[in-house]
């Protein structure tokens, strides 16, 4: 392909102009927090106490106030959604002049963690966070914690489901913490214990607990009992959330050597009954993924298709630029 020095330099104004797009709500993002789906707010009204609230971000982006009703939450800062609030409430109330929103808890950003730590459940954070931060946040680990051994199971992304061994005492040793890669929305941490195993049962299968987390009502941990099937555990936890995608849950098993992770259609049990649930062992824990929707698959659908043409556009131009 032939171009001449108008064109070439068109060109490269095109691809810069792209990178500046692309790379400007990255920056804005480093500014301030910007809201996201599930994200729990809080909105309050120092002229008027009585309007005050709290609503977690839909999967439609908005938020439930009282009077208006619903408005656009997500992809705003807290700033520019305290402006949009107090310009809806001027419509019927003069007198509301100034909101205040606050993220109470970044929903769309949480991990869970249990065995050897000391307040073991699921953490939310602004910006996605390392083991060592979690660890730190669930008040640290116990005296019988291995930290050489820490499990990872990834919670979203391509590598979803996948298993990863992280040697946190190494890194402490090292005093390279700050290097260790950060965590991916819904992962589950798992510390084992330095302690012996009994019978080649681990910690979590002598703990007598089975795990729910992710899409449920009332995530944490539930007595274990003989007989208990996935579909009972999920009851125990409230059932599942009305986003939760039961076609994909994951079941994570341990024994003495290895952890697995299994991927279970819960809604096979409830398209045929006469199929009997799978049943559980102590120590093991499920995870109810949050359903995509249509548009969040499209919107990853369109962010590839930016990626490869940004990525055209680059070699045009760079392949332009050497033969100058």
């Amino acid at each position: 392909m032939m171009f001449d020095a108008s064109g070439s330099k068109r060109l490269r104004q095109v691809f810069f102009q792209a990178v500046l797009i692309f790379a400007a709500p990255l920056a804005a993002q480093q500014l301030e927090y910007v809201i996201e789906r599930d994200d729990l707010v809080s909105v309050t009204f120092w002229q008027q106490p009585s309007l005050n609230t709290q609503s977690r971000v839909g999967e439609d982006g908005t938020i439930d106030l009282p009077i208006v009703g619903r408005v656009n939450a997500a992809g705003n800062t807290p700033a520019k959604l305290e402006l949009e609030v107090v310009r809806q409430y001027s419509f019927y109330n003069a007198k509301v002049t100034q909101a205040r929103v606050a993220v109470l808890e970044f929903g769309s950003k949480k991990v869970y963690i249990n065995g050897q730590i000391s307040r073991p459940g699921k953490y939310t954070f602004a910006t996605m966070p390392t083991i060592w931060q979690v660890i730190l946040e669930a008040g640290g680990p116990l005296e019988t914690a291995n930290l050489s051994q820490i499990t990872v199971v990834r919670g979203s992304g391509q590598d979803a489901g996948k298993v990863l061994t992280v040697d946190l005492a190494e890194a402490l040793n090292r005093n390279s913490v700050n290097e260790l890669s950060r965590l991916t929305p819904g992962d589950i941490i798992y510390i084992p214990t330095t302690g012996t195993v009994i019978a080649g049962r681990t910690p979590l299968q002598q703990s007598a607990l089975v795990y729910v987390y992710g899409e449920v009502a009332h995530p944490g941990a539930f007595q274990y009992e003989a007989g208990t099937n996935i579909v009972q555990a999920v009851i125990n936890a409230g059932g599942p959330n009305p986003n939760a995608d039961l076609k994909h849950v994951r079941l994570i098993s341990t024994d003495s050597l290895y952890t697995q992770v299994a991927e279970v259609d819960l809604q096979i049990f409830n398209d045929a009954p006469s199929v009997p649930p799978l049943l559980l062992h102590a120590g093991d824990t499920i995870y109810l993924p949050k359903r995509r929707s249509f548009l969040q698959a499209l919107g990853g659908m369109f962010t590839e298709t930016y990626r490869i043409v940004l990525t055209t556009v680059a070699s045009v131009v760079v392949f332009d630029l050497a033969r100058q």
